[in-house]
């Protein structure tokens, strides 16, 4: 497809059978300049990206620059791999001294912005290919070819003729479907998603490349080489953009796969991989491709996935029904569509759901592949990447592959899992999103003494450096990223009006010890005291001192800093005196902080935290039991009370008792009084007598309109028990009342009567959140 001295190759990104017919192509025209399709930005990368040393799969990472306008707050990414036309074509002209010319538009671009999907966070991939698979054209194709979709429509049309030595027909075939798709695409849509002014800009750059000496070769994705070959007279854009500020970094399969949501390419860039590497070995496209793929998806599954093993006799039919279903497709071979069609023919025996089966989605896995490329030494990386890679290989973690794994670590006795385990939380606080923690022992729970172990799941992946390098400006070092998160965040907090938060603080603090940075702990600790002086909130107060008695002992976070924490919590713990006497002016909306805050509160009591004097907290509670409370909060006081022994429980239950024998007007009140004493003391009602007989007589007494009123309380009032605790009270209850209780809860209820009941449960709840009322449906 050549005019004057210029020859046009239409390809798709990151196609086998496009990337071998441009090597036969290149080495038989041997042209002196090479054009691609990529951002002109990134022309001082090409030299790292065609070393010798790289492997592909690699990408071009584009992040904004310091100080960035807002609309420019975005990342962006050009991926490549071993099978990419535009890497083929690269490589070669590095190999023989050819000019190379990146010709599209600015990566940073308003134009190139257009096309980009959102993405989370995530890099924006800067290609894309969707308008080759959604049209009427395609459709009327793939109808008439009798294929699924446009990617197995692709296959057979071009991947199946891998391996040509006609590459001229194969580009004008391409070329010609690729023409179709643009002939049936509105103009109006092209020049609102900035394909005219990418195509304006591509055009400027080979009519400057036509006034060199020597023959170019023009690689673009086939939508726009029409256009560059009819020289269509787009307005030429104005080119200003902000600085690509980009880097050459390692990508992965997982990355690449189309169907995972990559814009443009193939599916199961695995599967393509073999493909080319066949090529290679063969120059043909081997007939027997299917059959190896087959063997080793069968000796994969054996090692990873035994219980989805394929029996020799399924394997060899499946083998056998590619072969047919080729030729049956009138294929040369049978490819990718046909492999998966055989697998679920030969070897899914049970009904599939919704599309799928444990066993195709083993193949999907297979195919898609795992592997990571590497990038040459010398290339233009941030020394944190490389930081943290060698922090966590020296800590054994694998990072070869983008396969998840587990860890666990033995963070309270052995010092380099503990490591180990400061190095994750720190990555997390960075946002690297290499780990995620399942479970392990906690400073909110007092770093039990039970959970030795913390279990993580990890992953390196291309998205995993690519965060780094975006975090890269704060710092060459992962705790100098730390710190400049943890001073965000504070930051965060003070433009939220929350800086002066105890709770808030400290959950700021707990984040520092985990990383076990001393800067990062001296300075949260700076802004918790802070906090913990101004703070006028006694749940909030509250929070921080739980916390703290988990920090203050020892544990896997940073056990040789809490003593730096105990000041701290003897802060918090007079605040908390100072406060307490008006804690009965406690706003409504923030009465269940508070109830829960007294139930933590409560049980460290009961687990004898010696850094709570009782003789400290009884005059100030007993000044906040003379106030008038409301009801649910005067509940939770007297359960307090009870709990610190400024009360005997007998006291207690006749107080409770007495409250809802009548002392407030309205039924809810009454019930709510019970609510707040559970919530605090949930096992005094089963050592009371008395508190059950009150709320039996108090049940006993409400009319229809009453009981309806205290429902949602005694709701949460008795949420706080468990199974066993109810039953123990609904046996109490039933013996009361004359009541066979064996009988009751061996009978069982109707399965008829048990719908009835969860439709009515499930009716009422939402007439409550219908209400604003949702609160009541949770546990308090």
């Amino acid at each position: 497809m050549a005019a004057a001295d210029v020859a046009f190759f239409p390809i798709r990104h990151h196609s086998p059978a496009c990337a071998w017919a441009l090597s036969q192509a290149l080495a038989a025209l041997r042209p002196r300049q090479v054009l691609v399709e990529a951002p002109c930005d990134f022309l001082p990368l090409v030299v790292h990206l065609t070393d010798p040393e790289t492997k592909p799969p690699i990408a071009l990472l584009s992040l904004p620059a310091d100080k960035a306008a807002p609309e420019d707050q975005f990342t962006a990414v050009y991926p490549f791999c071993a099978h990419s036309p535009e890497f083929v074509a690269l490589r070669w002209a590095r190999g023989n001294d050819a000019r190379i010319e990146l010709i599209d538009l600015p990566a940073r671009h308003k134009m190139m912005r257009r096309r980009m999907p959102e993405r989370h966070g995530a890099p924006a991939p800067l290609i894309a290919e969707w308008r080759l698979d959604h049209n009427a054209y395609v459709t009327e194709l793939c109808a008439r070819r009798g294929v699924r979709d446009a990617l197995a429509l692709w296959d057979a049309l071009f991947e199946s003729q891998a391996g040509t030595a006609d590459w001229r027909g194969f580009f004008k075939a391409v070329g010609l479907y690729c023409g179709h798709m643009r002939a049936v695409t509105p103009a109006a849509d092209m020049a609102a998603d900035g394909t005219q002014a990418r195509e304006a800009h591509m055009a400027a750059r080979l009519a400057r490349a036509r006034a060199e000496p020597g023959p170019v070769a023009v690689i673009t994705g086939g939508f726009h080489t029409p256009a560059l070959m009819e020289e269509a007279a787009w307005p030429a854009p104005d080119t200003a953009s902000p600085p690509a500020n980009a880097y050459l970094i390692r990508y992965g399969f997982q990355q690449l796969d189309h169907h995972g949501g990559y814009g443009a390419g193939l599916p199961h860039p695995a599967f393509y991989q073999r493909l080319w590497q066949s090529l290679h070995h063969r120059a043909a496209a081997p007939s027997d491709l299917a059959a190896d793929v087959l063997t080793d998806f069968a000796d994969w599954l054996r090692r990873e996935k035994p219980s989805l093993a394929l029996p020799t006799p399924t394997l060899s039919a499946a083998v056998i029904a590619t072969g047919r279903l080729a030729a049956l497709r009138r294929l040369p071979a049978a490819g990718r569509s046909e492999i998966i069609d055989a697998v679920r023919s030969c070897g899914v025996k049970d009904a599939i759901e919704l599309g799928t089966s444990p066993l195709l989605e083993a193949l999907q896995i297979f195919l898609v592949g795992e592997m990571i490329g590497g990038i040459p030494h010398g290339a233009a990386q941030p020394p944190l990447v490389a930081h943290v890679r060698a922090r966590l290989k020296a800590l054994r973690f694998n990072l070869e592959d983008g396969a998840p794994r587990h860890r666990d670590l033995d963070v309270l006795r052995r010092p380099a899992h503990a490591q180990a385990s400061r190095l994750l939380f720190t990555l997390e606080l960075a946002g690297a999103e290499f780990a995620r923690r399942i479970a392990g022992p906690d400073p909110y729970t007092g770093w039990r003494g039970d959970a030795l172990f913390e279990t993580w799941t990890y992953a390196w992946s291309p998205m995993v450096e690519a965060r780094l390098i975006a975090r890269a400006a704060d710092g060459a070092s992962l705790e100098d990223v730390a710190l400049a998160t943890l001073a965000a965040r504070h930051r965060a907090l003070a433009d939220s009006g929350r800086s002066r938060s105890a709770s808030a603080s400290v959950a700021l603090l707990v984040t520092a010890a985990r990383t076990g940075i001393e800067a990062a702990i001296d300075l949260a600790a700076g802004w918790c005291a802070d906090a913990i002086a101004d703070d006028s909130q006694a749940a909030s107060i509250i929070g921080a001192i739980a916390v703290t008695a988990g920090l203050t002992r020892p544990g896997p976070g940073a056990p040789e800093f809490a003593p730096r924490f105990q000041p701290l919590r003897s802060a918090a713990i007079r605040r908390l005196l100072l406060l307490f006497p008006d804690i009965a002016d406690t706003r409504e909306d923030q009465l269940p902080d508070l109830i829960r805050a007294l139930a933590a509160l409560g049980g460290l009591l009961a687990s004898g935290d010696d850094a709570l004097e009782r003789a400290a907290f009884a005059p100030v509670l007993q000044a906040a039991l003379d106030r008038t409370a409301p009801p649910v909060l005067h509940g939770a006081l007297l359960a307090f009370a009870g709990l610190l022994g400024t009360l005997p429980e007998a006291d207690v239950a006749a107080r409770i008792a007495a409250l809802l024998a009548g002392t407030y007007v309205t039924a809810g009140d009454a019930a709510a009084v019970l609510t707040g004493c559970l919530a605090v003391a949930p096992r005094l009602i089963l050592r009371s007598p008395a508190i059950l007989e009150a709320a039996d007589g108090f049940l006993a007494r409400a009319d229809h309109e009453g009981f309806v009123a205290a429902l949602p309380e005694l709701r949460l009032a008795f949420s706080q028990l468990n199974p066993t605790e109810i039953d123990q009270i609904a046996a109490w209850a039933a013996a009361r009342h004359g009541l066979d209780i064996a009988q009751i809860t061996t009978s069982g209820i109707p399965a008829r009567e048990m719908t009835e009941n969860l439709g009515l449960s499930a009716r009422l709840a939402g007439v409550w959140r219908e209400d604003g009322l949702a609160a009541w449906l949770e546990v308090a």
